[in-house]
């Protein structure tokens, strides 16, 4: 299921789910247990009975070979024979419980893993969750979009209506405010109307009192007069103000430009004096240099001094060791001339030894050829006679070897049938489990679909994939089906009723097939 296409695209978190069993499927589970329980104590009982075996077959073995009686080769034969035969014993026995091993282990790896059926049935199980949740999901989007289009013609609608409503507001107020101008402006009209009638009325009435309009003049004159000397003052104060203003800025920017020139003379004296110091810096490591390389130039002088009269030491050391070697190689030719000499009188003497060492090993060696024949001769008559004894016993030996082997013969022809019967058992073992399986897998493919359907989920894929038999067609992700154990595959507990299985024709299935009777 690592390809899935649709895990990959949807990746989603599976739910745990609650499992109901019935009372049923309790009982099948725990009566499964209890039987692979007994399994498990009969497979340990039969591997303790197979190490007591071998055991004893150990002690026997190592007590045969502690017994040691000369001349009993019926026994040895026995031993043998019997060693040969227990080792076959045990690989008959090992081979029959490796092949049980890999029954029960194909039987439980089939019913406790989860096989190809299971796995098309969960893949078909995804892919159909799969679909749901993304119909879920195009269905909750076109819902949510629906939501918001309402929402937002609502949003307009109100927006709409908020301003025609603010429209209207603000054509009753120009209207108010229209009628309120008019309103004024015939009150203005009336009241300048009045005051007009009120002025001619007092005018009439000062001319007919004798008073005359000219004192009104002058005084409309001196106020006009007394404003125009007010605005003079205002102006003048005005201008004092901004010249004040004038001259504030004036003294502030000069002290601006005296603040920069300091800060720039401040500045001048840093960098003189940081020119200054590194000068000071460059003239004391430029002398700590020079008294450095004074110091190396004195070292090396004193070094080229003492190398110089190192090599005159050592040439007059060489000197003396060449006169030393002339001395000792002189002193060597006159050893190896006396060593010489005294060689050529060793070889001489030696040759005369060997050659009367020689003669005598002529004498010796043939006398001793002369006694070993003599023994050699005594040797093949005394075997001889050991091979006719041999000769006499040779027949009852092979008597009872051909007793025993006949023996081990009869017993393996029984155990293969036994080990036969065994591989029967376990194969319909191997088929009971397999229609276990398949009961179980129906019940889980069932439970399953039930709560798919109530979950509201396309169950097609599942149905197709959870059909029994060979007939069961493609699956919705997987093409080949077809490996799938077909319906005429099921088990019995007679060996006998598998059809399918060769076997040996009886007297029985003789009379059946030729249709009538035997005598």
């Amino acid at each position: 299921m690592e390809n899935d296409p649709f895990k990959k695209r949807y990746p989603q978190k599976e739910s745990k789910k609650i499992l109901l069993l019935s009372k049923e499927e309790l009982d099948n589970i725990i009566s499964h247990a209890e039987s692979s329980q007994k399994e498990e104590a009969k497979q340990k009982e039969a591997a303790e009975k197979h190490k007591r075996k071998v055991q004893a077959n150990k002690e026997l073995r190592a007590s045969l070979s502690k017994r040691k009686e000369p001349g009993s080769e019926i026994k040895k034969k026995q031993f043998e024979l019997g060693t040969k035969f227990a080792k076959i014993e045990l690989d008959r026995e090992a081979r029959i419980e490796a092949k049980k091993n890999r029954v029960l282990d194909d039987a439980y790896k089939r019913l406790f893993e989860q096989t190809d059926r299971v796995k098309y049935f969960n893949a078909a199980k995804k892919f159909a969750e799969t679909m749901k949740g993304r119909d879920d999901q195009i269905a909750s989007q076109a819902t949510h979009r629906d939501y918001e289009t309402k929402y937002n013609n609502e949003f307009l609608l109100k927006v709409l209506r908020d301003m025609d409503q603010y429209q209207s507001e603000k054509n009753e107020e120009e209207m108010v405010k229209q009628q309120n101008k008019k309103q004024n402006a015939e009150n203005l009209w009336k009241q300048r109307n009045e005051k007009e009638e009120k002025k001619k009325i007092e005018r009439w009435e000062n001319v007919r009192n004798g008073y005359l309009i000219k004192d009104e003049d002058a005084q409309d004159i001196a106020k006009s007069e007394q404003k125009m000397r007010d605005a003079r003052e205002k102006i003048q104060k005005y201008k004092e103000t901004l010249d004040q203003q004038v001259e504030d800025r004036e003294a502030l920017f000069d002290i601006h430009q005296r603040l920069e020139k300091a800060e720039d003379v401040k500045a001048q004296l840093f960098n003189d004096a940081k020119r200054e110091m590194m000068l000071e810096h460059k003239k004391i490591a430029d002398r700590l240099h020079k008294e450095k390389n004074d110091r190396i130039q004195r070292v090396a002088n004193a070094l080229t001094n003492e190398g110089a009269l190192l090599r005159a030491r050592e040439a007059a050391i060489m000197e003396k060791a060449v006169l030393e070697a002339e001395e000792r190689a002189r002193e060597k030719s006159v050893l190896k001339q006396l060593e010489k000499s005294e060689a050529e009188e060793g070889i001489k003497k030696f040759y005369e030894q060997n050659i009367e060492a020689k003669v005598k090993q002529k004498y010796e060696d043939r006398l001793s050829s002369y006694q070993e024949g003599r023994s050699i001769a005594d040797k093949v008559d005394r075997l001889q006679k050991i091979e006719e004894d041999k000769m006499q016993h040779h027949g009852q030996l092979e008597r009872e070897a051909q007793h025993i082997q006949m023996h081990q013969i009869a017993k393996r022809r029984a155990d293969k049938k036994d080990e036969e019967i065994e591989a029967m058992k376990d194969y319909m073992n191997h088929m009971r489990s397999l229609d276990n399986e398949e009961e179980m897998f129906q019940k889980y493919a069932q439970m399953e679909i039930e709560n798919c359907e109530a979950r509201g989920i396309d169950t097609y894929a599942m149905r197709k994939a959870a059909r029994p038999g060979i007939e069961c067609g493609k699956g919705p992700l997987f093409k080949d089906r077809g490996h799938i154990r077909p319906k005429y595959y099921a088990s019995v507990w007679n060996p006998e009723d598998l059809t399918y299985v060769p076997q040996k024709p009886t007297l029985e299935d003789t009379k059946s097939r030729l249709g009538f009777l035997l005598h």
